[in-house]
């Protein structure tokens, strides 16, 4: 894995070996982070870098899952859905705004 990107307060790491996959790590108390995971750590947010954010919305609404936040802009050029994922994790599944 390597720094891909740095913002300060998001990170993301990448690998040469594996185009497409990032891991993004992101400050618990910044604001762009849900309320309900953004006090002290006590778990994770998995982020997942899709092509369609709306495609994986339909298809988690259609499953009927836990919906922490529906599809949203942010100022970094994301658009982003977070889930929960039944043990509790939240899920931040983003793609670039075009």
């Amino acid at each position: 894995m390597k720094r891909a990107d740095d913002f300060g307060w998001f990170i993301v790491l990448s690998h040469d070996d594996m185009p497409g996959f990032e891991m993004g790590v992101l400050a618990h108390d910044h604001e762009t982070v849900p309320s309900g995971v953004s006090g002290q750590p006590a778990g994770a947010v998995l982020t997942f870098v899709v092509n369609d954010v709306e495609a994986t919305y339909r298809q988690a609404t259609a499953i009927k899952a836990e919906i922490m936040q529906q599809p949203t802009d942010l100022p970094y050029g994301q658009r982003r859905l977070m889930l929960r994922d039944p043990a509790g994790t939240a899920v931040d599944i983003s793609s670039p705004i075009r």
